[in-house]
């Protein structure tokens, strides 16, 4: 429901809203009066920023009967509590019908809107009023926009004031036609405005996952590529020694050197290990296991060899220690 106000009794008490820090402001497409039968559009003028201290709505005299709701803060911050659009009942540029357009005008869209039109300027500049207004409020991503005879300022923190600058001077145009198309079309601006930026962000997350995605997959890719090579390396050693298990072990019965008994019993095992880790291998660290196994398997073999060798081959082979050889 769209409200008209009047105030009787002078201004109303002061509300202080306290300024954390001076920030940037959004841009005002500054209308001025252009004689009694209309208004022209300016260049878009630059925001003055909001003083460090307290600041008050209240400062403008008024007649003593009425005042404006640019005089009277406590109304402004109760009726945008209340409702989406508030009009000061001094305004001349919006009829009824144009009223009840910008109420579901500001209800139905995201982000949602808060319309204040005011009969006169605000003591200390749109500006400041209007960014102190969404800070008391605590809009967040709600879009306010003031409006005055002398232009409009939009405030909303989804947006940058590079952007809300852009977006004012845009509208100015359709303000010098009419308040409402004015209102309209920045409203409408803010909004595809918000959602482009929802789009691209949610674009770039989307690339981001697909990036992680298509990395995971890549390297579980080269991971799984890697476990089959050294299965199949880990096969083939494990076929290669079955058979020379089976000739090493006549060796080793008719062998009388102690260490050929011994090294054969152990490569014997480790066979035996080796063809129960490939059995259970499912990771490529099982399948390593397998395979180191399967090369410790081969080197005790080759002791047993070297070891029941005549003498001459052992003491002309770099597998032994000179310890080795030469025993009496």
């Amino acid at each position: 429901m769209v409200s008209r106000r009047r105030f009787p009794g002078g201004r109303a008490g002061l509300i202080s809203f306290m300024l954390m820090a001076a920030l940037p402001l959004p841009g005002i497409a500054r209308l001025d009066a252009a004689g009694n039968d209309g208004m022209r559009l300016n260049r878009v003028a630059q925001a003055d920023r909001p003083t460090r201290g307290s600041f008050s709505i209240a400062q403008r005299p008024g007649p003593a009967t009425e005042s404006s709701l640019a005089e009277d803060e406590e109304a402004v911050v109760r009726g945008l509590q209340q409702e989406d659009v508030l009009v000061d009942a001094g305004v001349t540029r919006l009829t009824a019908d144009d009223e009840r357009a910008l109420e579901a005008f500001a209800e139905n869209g995201r982000p949602k809107l808060k319309i204040l039109v005011l009969a006169e300027e605000p003591a200390g500049g749109r500006a400041s009023f209007t960014l102190n207004l969404h800070r008391y409020l605590s809009l967040g991503e709600t879009a306010l926009v003031v409006v005055t005879p002398e232009g409009v300022s939009a405030h909303s923190e989804a947006l940058s004031r590079e952007e809300m600058q852009r977006l004012t001077d845009d509208a100015a145009p359709e303000f010098a036609l009419s308040w409402r198309q004015g209102i309209e079309h920045l409203g409408n601006g803010i909004r595809a405005e918000v959602r482009a930026r929802s789009v691209r962000a949610r674009a770039a997350l989307l690339a981001f996952v697909l990036a992680v995605a298509l990395l995971l997959s890549w390297r579980a890719l080269q991971r799984r590529r890697e476990l089959e090579r050294v299965l199949a390396e880990a096969r083939d050693r494990a076929a290669e020694l079955a058979q020379a298990i089976h000739e090493a072990e006549t060796d080793a019965r008719l062998s009388q050197d102690p260490r050929v008994k011994e090294y054969y019993a152990q490569a014997s095992q480790r066979f035996v290990e080796t063809n129960a880790a490939l059995e259970s291998a499912t990771t490529l660290a099982d399948a390593r296991r397998a395979l180191a196994l399967a090369q410790e398997t081969a080197r005790l073999l080759e002791r047993a060899r070297e070891s029941g060798a005549p003498p001459d081959a052992a003491s002309n082979s770099s597998s032994f220690s000179p310890s080795d050889n030469g025993q009496k």
